[in-house]
């Protein structure tokens, strides 16, 4: 279904309104955030709304529904900025659970089996991003020798845990997989998996963090993708995943910077607001120029994913991950010492924003992602 621009004004409207009158009310008490129960009711409200589909269908307008169009792609991105000011966890949940639907459509077969809402999407592999060998892989489509080692380390599921972030309760795992110089798809049912639930994760302590390895000799369905087919799928996994990810931290940073506005403009020292001091107008207008910039990348992907490099995303995710956490620090240090109290917000924004900073494949390894994959194209 196509979109114009006032529908997409409408539906963002609407889940802006659903972020007050529902996620807001849920999670007031910064120190608890959400419970279990109230994430997945919450997330079953939003996919009776539509937002998060239950299947990838580029004739309904939900999140990631339709990647190839550039309102699809702006809706997208603009429901994850507006739950992502409510509440982090929530909007990543989301965008994975919408993500996995794109997938479970891109692969058929035996994935349409597959139960959305009992299953965590893995994008990366153990750690960091393979350092340049992806980069060549998607660019070229074959390796050589050293590369198909790096890949097979960095994707050998049953050789090293891989840490799952996800909704509590979650069961099966659908995660890449390097087969016969291709990147695949795996579905590895609950059964099949050795799962060892983590302290709270550093940020989005509302979501469970567990590393998780698969076992030896267990049964899983694992993609047949022609080569060209599989690396075009993991390109768009990819720029989806980290420009998500970008979306939900702009969505933090704005309620960073409206938490600091509101009380940079009620507190008083020396006679007036701290609003009226240089110091605080300078980290102000810092907070304020990372939204416009990571705002303005964004727009620049209001446009079908096929039509937007992925050397593109990965500057984007770089720039945008530094400058949101600077914000973010901003946001604290304008509060001052009640900026570290756990029931104020700031530290949370924070807490959270890094943690976006380090999900699918953390920001270090992309500037040799983005060496690789410029080589090639050169």
């Amino acid at each position: 279904m196509a979109l114009d621009a006032s529908d997409v004004r409408w539906i963002l409207d609407e889940v802006a309104n659903f972020c007050v009158g529902e996620v807001d009310k849920r999670a007031a008490r910064w120190e608890e955030g959400l419970t279990p129960q109230a994430l997945h009711a919450l997330m079953g409200m939003l996919t009776d709304m539509g937002v998060v589909p239950v299947a990838s269908d580029a004739e309904v307008p939900g999140l990631w529904c339709d990647v190839s169009s550039a309102s699809g792609m702006t809706l997208s991105l603009g429901v994850l900025t507006t739950i992502g000011r409510s509440h982090a966890g929530l909007a990543f949940a989301c965008h994975r659970r919408a993500l996995g639907a794109w997938l479970q459509a891109q692969l058929g077969g035996v994935f349409a089996e597959l139960d959305l809402t009992d299953a965590a999407l893995v994008t990366t592999g153990h750690h960091g991003l393979a350092r340049g060998s992806l980069g060549r892989w998607l660019t070229k489509g074959s390796v050589g020798a050293e590369d198909d080692g790096m890949l097979t380390d960095w994707l050998g599921r049953p050789d090293a845990a891989s840490v799952v972030v996800a909704m509590p309760d979650w069961r099966d795992v659908v995660w890449p997989v390097w087969r016969d110089g291709v990147v695949q798809w795996a579905w590895v049912r609950h059964d099949g998996l050795h799962v060892k639930q983590d302290v709270a994760p550093h940020g989005l302590s509302d979501l469970t963090l567990s590393k998780v390895l698969q076992r030896e000799g267990c049964e899983m369905q694992v993609s047949n993708l022609s080569g060209d087919v599989a690396r075009q799928v993991l390109s768009t996994v990819l720029k989806v995943d980290w420009l998500g990810l970008v979306a939900i931290g702009l969505g933090v940073t704005q309620r960073g910077a409206r938490l600091t506005k509101d009380f940079a403009g009620l507190r008083r020292q020396g006679g007036a607001t701290i609003d009226q001091h240089p110091a605080v107008q300078t980290m102000l207008g810092e907070i304020h120029a990372a939204e416009r910039m990571v705002s303005g990348l964004l727009r620049t992907c209001q446009v079908p994913v096929q039509e937007v490099d992925l050397q593109d995303v990965v500057t984007i995710r770089m720039q945008a991950c530094e400058a949101l956490v600077h914000a973010n620090h901003q946001v604290i240090q304008v509060h001052g010492g009640v900026g570290y109290m756990r029931d104020a917000g700031p530290e949370r924004l924070l807490r959270d924003q890094n943690m976006l900073r380090q999900l699918s494949g953390g920001v270090w390894g992309l500037p040799m992602a983005l060496q690789a994959l410029q080589e090639e194209v050169a």
